[in-house]
């Protein structure tokens, strides 16, 4: 990309109309991992204002920065005037991406989305050099820094497609307009800012938004808003029960692994998978994404056998002294921690249950954590700890409470936690990926 696209693209005006045009070497929005040859873009959010960095941009070699403001600090350099830096990026990502003429595959929904993202960029790696978004790249920002990094070596892009308020997935599905996509479930996740889940659905659905007709649509069949769903585009419906148009039978789960069976082309195949049973509609997904887009059935059940979750997302790691350490705070949601406790009602392990409080859910807050309580107290030879002030609505005898990750870690210092199965499941904003840290640091 050249600085005369930039400015092309994003409509913009240079301060320096004599600059010297050359390519540039990445777009950056963090002066933090900002390269000599980068531009930077000064993006203004809640957490703050990028605008305060522009020297420091041009310190580490920025070549160009993109501005929506006046500098405070006067500069010869390269400035590059939009009327808005976040829209700017986007509109500069949708027309750098569409110099390659591939499939783009958005995958959004409320419980699964990073899973199925990661299951169909494997499988459609058996064919294909694929472009996937990374951890939870799946904000504008995130896109738009993923499909910078396409190259000509590309044949096909998996991108993850987030969102907390309405419009949101309109806009990256108008950037992105997806060949292919896909929507995993209708939770609770966001509650607090769309006050319902019709209105999750509506916002899942703006990812038709950027869809024309020729696109595929493919969708949890089990999920009872999205079974009555009648989109304009062709849509798959995917799931474990008869009226779905791809069905899986006969599941058979637990924590370490996982096999169902599937009719194809008039044929039994058996799947296995190292995931838990809440998330095998998310594979039947994935495995009819693959199908869609040429792989076979032998290599698709192939692949799948190889998969290992990313990290924090349901990964079980072993611990010295005969610790199981199953490591899911990436996140959290009603639904998600639903699942991976009804998993472990079955178990015969020693438990220790760290539950962190779920964010994001506004007035539904109180109800949706004490909902979790009957989950919690079917499962046999545990211990809880509960971690936030919206998990103290759960009232169960004996359990611990407590208001941050710290005074767990110093909790543990106290008890014998050897030969125990520990789940540690919370919101991001909980930050249990720290008590982790410190039990592998230990254990």
């Amino acid at each position: 990309m050249k600085l005369s696209e930039i400015i092309l693209w994003t409509n913009a005006k240079a301060s320096n109309k004599d600059y010297k045009d050359k390519k540039i070497n990445k777009i950056s929005i963090d002066t933090r991992n900002l390269e000599k040859g980068d531009v930077f873009f000064a993006i203004k959010t809640s957490n703050g204002n990028g605008h305060r960095y522009i020297k420091e941009a041009f310190e580490k070699g920025a070549i160009a920065v993109v501005v929506s403001e006046r500098p405070k600090i006067p500069s010869d350099n390269l400035l590059i005037k939009v009327e808005d830096t976040s829209t700017a990026i986007l509109l500069l990502a949708k027309c750098y991406k569409e110099q390659f003429k591939i499939p783009y595959i958005a995958v959004t929904g409320s419980v699964g989305k990073t899973t199925t993202k990661e299951l169909i960029s494997l499988i459609l790696s058996t064919k294909y050099k694929v472009l996937k978004n990374e951890t939870n790249y799946n904000s504008i920002y995130g896109l738009s820094l993923t499909l910078f990094n396409l190259k000509k070596e590309h044949e096909i892009a998996v991108t993850e497609l987030g969102m907390n308020h309405l419009g949101e997935i309109s806009e990256l599905s108008n950037c992105l307009n997806p060949t292919s996509a896909v929507i995993t479930t209708i939770g609770t996740s966001h509650i607090g800012y769309l006050k319902s889940k019709k209105n999750i659905l509506k916002a899942k659905l703006e990812i038709l938004d950027g869809m024309d007709t020729n696109s595929t649509l493919f969708v949890n069949g089990d999920d009872e808003y999205l079974e009555t769903i009648t989109p304009t585009v062709k849509t798959i419906k995917c799931g474990f029960t008869k009226a779905n148009d791809f069905e899986g039978f006969g599941a058979i789960s637990d924590l370490y692994l996982s096999t169902f069976n599937l009719e194809y082309n008039h044929e039994i195949y058996e799947v296995e998978v190292n995931l838990p049973g809440h998330l095998l509609t998310n594979v039947l997904l994935a495995i009819r994404v693959g199908l869609e887009y040429g792989i076979s059935i032998e290599e698709i059940i192939k692949v799948l056998k190889t998969y290992r979750s990313p990290d924090m997302r349901m990964s079980i790691e072993k611990l010295k002294n005969k610790i199981t350490l199953i490591d899911d705070c990436y996140n959290a949601s009603f639904e998600s921690i639903k699942g991976i406790l009804e998993i472990l009602a079955h178990l015969d392990d020693d438990k220790i249950l760290i539950l962190g409080e779920i964010k994001e859910l506004g007035k539904y807050s109180k109800k949706i954590h004490k909902d979790l309580k009957e989950y919690i107290v079917n499962i046999i030879k545990r211990e809880i700890i509960l971690v936030g002030k919206d998990m103290r609505h759960i009232k169960i005898s004996g359990a611990s409470y407590f208001d941050d990750n710290m005074q767990v870690i110093e909790y543990l210092k106290t008890k014998n936690i050897n030969e125990k199965l520990i789940l540690v499941k919370g919101s991001r904003g909980v930050e249990l990926d720290i008590v982790c840290d410190y039990l592998r640091e230990t254990y």
